[in-house]
């Protein structure tokens, strides 16, 4: 399916919202993935081109973050090491299934997510991560979240920031800095799954990424600046929002 010319602008737009609110918080595929279905794209398609502005956006946000000082890269191969494999098995799965029927599981596990922000909120807000990090306990839980990544990219950063800030112990803006790297990682490979078995649209793709590589770029910086406080309510609004879109669609 070809791109028109007069869709670039809406794709620019949407991909800069998307993007910036996938740095902070996370569920910028919200915004992209109904707006590819929107435009006709079948839903495998879709699911298969967001992983298109994942990885423009992350390389836009890894090196920011690591400017403000914010870059992991050990501890990111150890994410990486259990979620890639879990990615590739979840990108296997998805390209055999429609993935549309599993909307209203992912508006659960993002509902989950929402309540933990208010039941633990000392836990979200903390300025520094642990002293030691939670290994044991993190990342057997990175790998279900690696094959979710792989199977249904939307809102994978929000388990992702679950899974580090709550039994890993990171700070929540570390633990957005080590989400945009690990998640970069395992989407480039989940992208090329779904490249092998022609379900990326590329040039709708590149057009979203473009702009989620400026609302990267904004959303990384706004995330170090305003500090997790700041976070922990975009998340908040993004997490109702994607829930209601997941579960209660027309």
């Amino acid at each position: 399916m070809d791109l028109s010319p007069q869709m670039i602008p809406v794709f620019l737009v949407a991909g800069g919202f998307a993007g910036f609110v996938n740095t902070v918080a996370g569920g910028g595929s919200f915004v992209s993935f109904p707006l590819l279905i929107l435009m006709g794209y079948p839903a495998h398609v879709a699911n298969g081109t967001i992983r298109v502005t994942i990885v423009m956006q992350n390389l836009v946000g890894v090196p920011t973050y690591a400017r403000e000082g914010f870059f992991f890269p050990r501890q990111a191969l150890a994410c990486s090491l259990v979620t890639v494999p879990a990615a590739i098995a979840g990108s296997l799965t998805a390209v055999h299934l429609d993935p549309d029927p599993f909307r209203k599981l992912s508006g659960i596990l993002v509902l989950l997510v929402l309540a933990t922000l208010f039941l633990r909120p000392d836990h979200w807000t903390r300025r520094e991560s642990l002293g030691r990090i939670r290994w044991d306990r993190s990342l057997p839980l990175m790998a279900a979240v690696g094959f979710y990544g792989g199977f249904f990219q939307l809102g994978a950063g929000m388990p992702f920031l679950a899974v580090a800030v709550l039994a890993g112990g990171w700070d929540l803006v570390s633990a957005n800095s080590l989400k945009v790297t690990v998640i970069l990682i395992f989407s480039a490979v989940a992208l090329a799954v779904f490249a092998a078995y022609d379900q990326v649209a590329w040039g709708a793709g590149v057009a979203l990424g473009a702009g989620n590589m400026v609302g990267a770029w904004i959303g990384a910086r706004s995330a170090v600046k305003k500090g997790p406080g700041w976070i922990r309510w975009v998340m908040v609004a993004m997490a109702a929002l994607a829930s209601a879109r997941l579960l209660f669609r027309g």
